[in-house]
């Protein structure tokens, strides 16, 4: 297929900043709200991610006249491509070998498609700058063919892998003590799993080749992708604060945060309005947009849970169906979508699966937190929450009614001392701007490259 074919875009026919990203609406998210925040200092972009993700960026681009620009760029693959039988979840969210799944069934196959619509929008929409996400594997490759400044992106602390900082790895969490031993330990570590990146990386090695690119000797995959003059860590350093170690030109800005208000249904958000108002401050159970495909024991058992402690409680269940429990109680609420930044902060406890964005929100609405991390960056989140004192965590296999009622009735005791870590978390993470941030250091870099 050809790059023109590939590529469908909509917005303007020019912009000055390419995001280019893969994933889910967490994956998305957070480009947008940089996008927004480069809109109000007069610099154009637009999005290239699967074509799924376009009502979601014209909703954000607007009605109000300034459309024009953010523009979105349908780049393959589309999740349609990739997961046809619909199956693809359990894959992707196992903890052992969904990274594996991910890059040897996801991102490969289609890297030469992926590479000629980025490329072919670079060119079209003349930018000057290209900002990747982790699993936007080509997008330096053709910031490097077209000569264009190059940013790359952490969206969670674990992607970085510090060895004075160290992240919980998922399939083997028990390697998180070794930090007690010193940063040497975590330093061997890493070198054995760079053997394995080294593998999961050829495939992307003889692509680069192919096109005329030598990658660097003795750099993994993942350090492949980063960025000489620019990455930016888009979370909070109060859940990691910055490491000497970090990947030099790094800067911590604070989450980037953006909830789609108008993905609300007007019934389902009346409805919701009205629950809010009618009572006690409900527990809030979501597992985002991804693990709520393969999460439904979650659900059941945060329900029933939060029944047990005498809490009313919403479900944000996204496409999938509420629990039979729900059906006809007053004190459920069972909703697809609700924008967290009305919601969290009128619920007394949040129980979610940890991944980064979902986290940032219930952090910044002072909430204490029930963490059910399944699989990749979604452990780490979850034990860095935990060293905050704002929440607690289980296993998304040790889940069960009496336990979610124990946690929830656990966070809400006051002598825990979880309120009180989920406020003074919340205290330090209100003053963070992250998308503003990201596009100040953006712009600079555009304002450097003339």
């Amino acid at each position: 297929m050809s790059d023109a074919r590939e590529r469908q875009s909509a917005g303007p026919d020019r912009f000055d900043v390419l995001f280019c990203t893969f994933g889910s609406r967490g994956d998305v998210h957070p480009y947008i709200a940089v996008a927004l925040a480069l809109r109000e200092i007069g610099i154009t972009s637009a999005i290239a991610t699967g074509k799924e993700h376009e009502t979601t960026v014209r909703r954000a681009a607007g009605p109000d006249g300034r459309a024009g620009v953010i523009g979105f760029v349908s780049v393959p693959p589309s999740r349609e491509e990739f997961d046809r039988d619909g199956g693809m979840m359990e894959r992707v969210l196992d903890p052992v070998r969904g990274a594996e799944f991910i890059f040897g069934q996801i991102v490969c196959p289609f890297l030469e498609r992926t590479h000629g619509a980025t490329l072919a929008a670079a060119r079209a929409g003349g930018c000057r700058l290209i900002v990747g996400h982790p699993l936007a594997v080509t997008a330096p490759m053709v910031a490097e063919q077209l000569g264009l400044a190059y940013v790359y992106t952490f969206l969670q602390p674990m992607s970085i892998f510090s060895a004075t900082d160290p992240p919980v790895i998922p399939a083997a969490p028990w390697l998180h003590g070794l930090r007690r031993l010193g940063p040497w330990a975590h330093r061997a570590l890493y070198r054995l799993m760079a053997r394995r990146l080294r593998t999961l990386g050829e495939p992307i090695e003889r692509f680069a080749r192919g096109l005329g690119l030598e990658p660097e000797p003795g750099r993994t995959l993942l350090q492949r992708l980063e960025s000489k003059v620019l990455n930016i860590a888009m979370f909070s350093p109060v859940v990691a604060p910055p490491q000497s170690d970090w990947p030099a030109n790094t800067r911590a800005v604070g989450a980037c945060l953006w909830d789609d208000p108008g993905a609300e249904d007007a019934a389902e958000s009346a409805a919701l309005e009205a629950f809010l108002r009618s009572g006690e401050k409900p527990v809030v159970v979501t597992l985002g947009s991804a693990a709520v495909e393969i999460g439904q024991h979650v659900y059941e058992h945060a329900l029933e849970g939060a029944l047990r402690a005498g809490r009313r409680c919403v479900l944000l269940t996204g496409p999938m169906d509420a629990p039979l429990a729900a059906r006809g109680r007053s004190d459920v609420l069972a909703v697809r979508y609700g924008a967290f930044s009305r919601i969290l902060h009128a619920s007394c406890v949040v129980v979610h699966s940890c991944g980064a964005g979902t986290m940032a929100q219930v952090m910044r609405a002072g909430v204490p937190q029930v963490c059910v991390p399944f699989a990749h960056d979604q452990p780490d989140n979850a034990m860095r929450v935990r060293r905050l004192r704002a929440g607690v965590m289980m296993g998304r296999s040790a889940t069960s009614a009496e336990r979610m009622r124990r946690a929830i009735e656990r966070v809400l005791d006051d002598g825990e001392g979880f309120i009180a870590g989920a406020r003074a978390a919340a205290e330090r993470v209100r003053g963070e701007n992250g998308a503003r941030a990201a596009a100040g250091l953006i712009r600079d870099v555009l304002a450097r490259r003339g």
